[in-house]
């Protein structure tokens, strides 16, 4: 997810953010429950968006793998087994019925894991996950870290030195692997040439968008989705 690999094991719920880039490692078997909504889902009918704000785990950005305590497993697995009836039965037929159990589920987690019991990042961690969200809604049309640096008011000296000592990583580390995990998931989930893949991603210059996704990943844009093919 991003950059980072994450594996998720029996009683272990990872949850990906509006705007996040993810992806499966292909070749490999999954069993589990997969729960993919829209912000509408919650709002519902009357177009409050109480429902949005009551749940800030759906937009703080941290640590996005919770464990779930043993007494509440069977609880949550079960809410998601109701949402994959419901809908494999009904589709979107009953809306009513799939906020009702969508709600439940997230204030389950909401119960479980309170937002307001977490300690305030640091200076140094907030202006890192603003820059981390940033890249995840913008790579395409922000390739520079001076660009972000622009966006979040900091030089990009200052950018660089605090997501490094944060991460490990360079700001141009985080941009260019996740502009390469997006084009995984277009390289495997369509038909379109390199040059459109590369464009899509924000990158006029298709030889430039091989050099850099080989860089990554080790194999050309053309043998990774051969590879994915074949898996």
């Amino acid at each position: 997810m991003g950059p980072d690999p994450y594996t998720v094991g029996p009683g272990q719920l990872l949850l990906v953010r509006a705007g996040q880039v993810y992806s499966f490692q292909p070749g490999q078997q999954y069993t589990g429950y997969f729960c993919h909504f829209h912000d509408e889902l919650l709002i519902g009918p009357l177009g409050s968006a109480d429902s949005l704000t009551a749940f800030p785990f759906l937009r703080v950005w941290g640590a996005p793998l919770f464990v779930l305590p043993a007494q509440t497993t069977g609880f949550v697995e079960a809410l998601l087994h109701r949402l994959l009836v419901e809908f494999q039965a009904h589709g979107q037929q009953r809306p009513d019925l799939l906020r009702a159990y969508l709600l439940a589920l997230l204030h389950e987690l909401l119960h479980i894991f309170p937002v307001d019991a977490l300690p305030a990042p640091s200076p140094a961690l907030a202006l890192t996950n603003r820059f981390k969200r940033l890249v995840a809604t913008n790579f395409s049309s922000l390739p520079q870290v001076r660009d972000y640096a622009d966006q979040l008011h900091v030089t990009p000296k200052h950018l660089t030195k605090t997501v490094r000592m944060v991460t490990g990583k360079t700001p141009t580390r985080w941009i260019e692997e996740t502009l390469v995990l997006e084009a995984k998931v277009l390289l495997s989930q369509s038909s379109w040439p390199v040059s459109e893949v590369a464009a899509a991603v924000g990158l006029a210059d298709a030889s430039y968008f091989s050099r850099l996704f080989k860089k990554h990943t080790g194999m050309s844009p053309l043998a990774y989705r051969q590879r994915v093919g074949k898996s």
